[in-house]
């Protein structure tokens, strides 16, 4: 009955069917294929549009990777603010910017001034004639986008595509900054490489993606992906690493399978009316059968693929147009899965020296850590190159790279079993341990060191090399331990070796944790003394060195803290400039000094003052401009005060140092040499700087019966010969003061007239020597 009745209902609707089939069954036909398809061909078209949005994004992160490279590089900072003459030519021109596919680079400083803009020439035979510079004023609207002046506040990159001169960019810039530190380190200006969307750059684009392509801007599109006159039509919006709309993303092209389709309209259309509907039932199970079903069942392949189930999609077999979609999509999973795989290498290592980077340090640690287990000792070695910035300066970036690449073989050519090397960035290393104990990590850290040192198959380089290198290890006996803690006793060693010696190692223990702790608690007790202004000042007396006459005072910062008690100086004014905090201590002990020799001249009323200034004060703009002012609200000229600067300070600042120098200099100020002939003695320095004084280091005096004397009288000589002053210091005996003045100084500092003293005491000593007169 039920059969009759199926039957029945079936030739009922056969009949009807074959009286509807062109007006409704038809077109329903062709409704529910072409649903079938378009949801497929979206998804698809989604999967490709984002392929091509991943290679967009691929390539400005590359921009941005390469401008942070140059950024985040002290050269960078030493061209910004002029210290580095020679950086254009080592480092940026045309096959620099050729390598990395841009036109053009530029460079501003902190103010958003343009110190560099140029572009490579339109024809690579001028390469040798340099990059093309371009007008700074074509740079503006660059400039003005809010997330390049974004890296002008604090340290960063960015990779953006942006709309120039009514042509299409991607740009990579990052802050330009000293390496190391975190994002809050000073910013001293902006590096960034611009390249024009090209139709050849947009043709390479569209064909790595398999998908035409054009940028249009963000205002007005709808995100969305249609179907439109038998085109795929999609339009997306292109978001920086953000998530930020930077363009939007217009594809069209046609529509994959449209002969198909069409194809199988015809054949319905056929047999519809040829076997009404007889022939609408068969199309409809023959659909149902060969395309929706499988369709469906490809669907869930893929699915399955996404969860990792199986390889690829599974074929039927019948080398049809299903297959060949299945095949294709199988050939596109392949690609991703190999592009993933070298996205995952070059994730996890260094691409300048093939070892491991922090992230698979990182993920070694944790797996080493959390190896109940094995119950292995982990050994975790930070290692510093000594004298790599020199080398660099030296001979260029270029051996630079050379010289990490040769460290980083022979480091890994040292390697025990069971250790792994990495580079962390810059000159930093890694070699992580296992099974090892502290007296082999020592002899690793010893050979290490020797290997470094020994490498002359980098040339002359290898002089200059050494390391430093920090320890930690963990037993697991001792508990468990967190990645960050391991990280950071290696850390706290390699700073304990760096400020005790260099080239050398050193293992943590616990007086490292206390004396950093000690420095920690000194550094918030300073910040405190130094916001307080609670920073005493201390004289010592500078003497004539033929009659005795009170010539100058040397004003020297003493700290007692309530907390710490007394705080040596070498303690306090080190961890000062560690920290950034030497200008802020020397501008308290400029205006107390300058307050405490108006009282000293009511005793002595010619004498001056000398300060000593640091290197911080000396490029910091308010300090120098501070100088002047507080001489004339104390009534005081110039020539009133002596600013000493050290050897070491010059060496290493000069160029940026002598134009501020120069201005105080223009204010009257006397300039005098500090600890003489201890630093990087300069004759070309001394003249270009023109001191007039020049202080002789107590070390030679001290050691004059080993030699010193003849440093003594040739450096005394050298001053004669200029017309300075020449003072010696450390003077604590009479023979001492009889060996200077036979030498011919002209004024002498030391223990054997005055200790430094508190201004009262000061004052109490002038009263006593009977000084009246200076």
């Amino acid at each position: 009955m039920a059969t009759r009745s199926i039957r029945k209902r079936l030739l009922i609707s056969l009949t009807l069917l074959a009286t509807a089939v062109v007006g409704i069954s038809l077109p329903l036909s062709h409704w529910l294929i072409d649903r079938e398809f378009e949801r497929f061909v979206i998804d698809k078209a989604e999967g490709e549009a984002h392929r091509l949005e991943l290679l967009l994004q691929e390539r400005t992160a590359r921009l941005r990777a390469n401008a942070i490279d140059y950024g985040d590089w002290s050269s960078t900072v030493g061209f910004i603010e002029g210290s580095e003459p020679g950086y254009l030519d080592e480092n940026l021109y045309p096959a620099v910017l050729r390598n990395f596919d841009v036109d053009a680079v530029f460079i501003v400083d902190r103010t958003g001034a343009v110190r560099y803009y140029a572009g490579t020439p339109a024809d690579p035979r001028d390469d040798p004639q340099g990059l093309r510079p371009l007008p700074p004023e074509s740079l503006a609207p660059v400039l003005a986008e809010p997330r390049i002046r974004r890296l002008l506040e604090r340290a960063r990159g960015t990779g953006l595509i942006l709309r120039l001169d009514g042509r299409w960019h991607m740009l990579g810039a990052s802050s330009v900054s000293h390496p190391g530190g975190g994002p809050d380190r000073p910013v001293h200006g902006v590096l960034g490489y611009i390249a024009e969307l090209t139709p050849q750059r947009m043709q390479r684009i569209a064909t790595l993606a398999g998908v035409p392509f054009s940028l249009d801007r963000v205002d007005g599109h709808a995100v969305d992906v249609r179907i439109v006159d038998g085109d795929v039509v999609m339009h997306r919006l292109l978001r920086d690493e953000q998530g930020q709309p930077m363009a939007a993303l217009d594809i069209r092209y046609p529509q994959p399978l449209a002969e198909q389709i069409t194809a199988t309209r015809r054949l319905l259309l056929v047999m519809a009316l040829g076997f009404f509907g007889a022939g609408a039932a068969l199309i409809w199970w023959l659909v149902m059968r060969g395309v929706i079903t499988r369709l469906e069942r490809l669907h869930d392949d893929l699915l399955a693929v996404a969860r990792g189930d199986i390889d690829a999609l599974p074929t039927s077999g019948r080398n049809d147009e299903v297959d060949h979609v299945a095949a294709g999509i199988n050939h596109l999973h392949a690609e991703l899965k190999r592009i993933n795989g070298e996205w995952r290498h070059e994730a996890l290592h260094d691409p300048l020296t093939g070892l491991g980077n922090r992230a698979q340090l990182l993920q070694r640690i944790d797996t080493a850590l959390s190896d109940a287990v094995s119950m292995r000792t982990t050994g975790l070695l930070l290692i510093d190159l000594d004298g790599f910035k020199t080398v660099n300066d030296l001979f260029g970036h270029i051996v630079g790279d050379d010289v990490l690449r040769h460290v980083a073989a022979r480091m890994a050519l040292a390697l025990p079993p069971g250790a792994h090397g990495f580079r962390l960035g810059g000159d930093e290393f890694a070699i992580l341990t296992d099974g090892l104990h502290l007296t082999a990590i020592r002899a690793l850290a010893h050979m290490v060191n020797a290997t470094i040192r020994a490498d002359d198959s980098i040339g002359p380089a290898h002089m200059l090399l050494s390391a430093s290198i920090g320890v930690a290890l963990h037993d697991p006996a001792d508990g468990p331990i967190a990645t960050g803690e391991l990280l950071r006793r290696a850390d706290i060693a390699l700073f304990s070796i760096k400020r005790r010696s260099r080239n050398g190692f050193a293992v943590f223990d616990a007086s490292m944790l206390r004396e950093m702790e000690r420095d920690n608690t000194t550094l918030r007790c300073l910040r405190e003394a130094l916001q307080a202004g609670s920073i005493d000042v201390w004289y010592q007396p500078i003497v004539a060195a033929d009659d005795g006459r009170t010539l100058s005072f040397e004003a020297l910062a003493r700290w007692r803290d309530a907390e710490l008690g007394d705080v040596p100086p070498s303690r306090f004014v080190t961890i000062a400039e560690e920290h950034y905090l030497g200008a802020a201590l020397d501008r308290i002990v400029l205006e107390k000094a300058i307050a405490g020799l108006l009282q000293l001249r009511t005793l002595a009323p010619e004498a001056t003052l000398s300060v000593n200034a640091s290197v911080q004060s000396l490029l910091d703009a308010g300090y120098v401009a501070r100088v002047p002012h507080a001489l004339a609200n104390a009534g005081l000229d110039g020539h009133a005060l002596r600013l000493e600067v050290t050897e070491s300070t010059l060496a290493a600042n000069e160029d940026l140092l002598f134009h501020q120098l120069e201005t105080l200099r223009g204010h009257g100020v006397r300039i005098e040499l500090d600890d003489f002939g201890t630093g990087h003695s300069s004759l070309g320095r001394l003249a270009k700087l023109q001191p007039l004084g020049i202080k002789l280091d107590r070390s030679f005096i001290r050691d004059r019966h080993i030699g010193g004397d003849r440093v003594c009288r040739a450096i005394i000589g050298l001053a004669q010969q200029l017309g300075v002053e020449m003072i010696a210091e450390g003077i604590e005996s009479e023979d001492d003061a009889h060996f200077v003045r036979e030498a011919g100084c002209d004024a002498l500092q030391g223990y054997l007239f005055s200790r430094p003293l508190p201004l009262p005491a000061m004052l109490d000593w002038l009263r006593a020597r009977g000084a009246t007169q200076g």
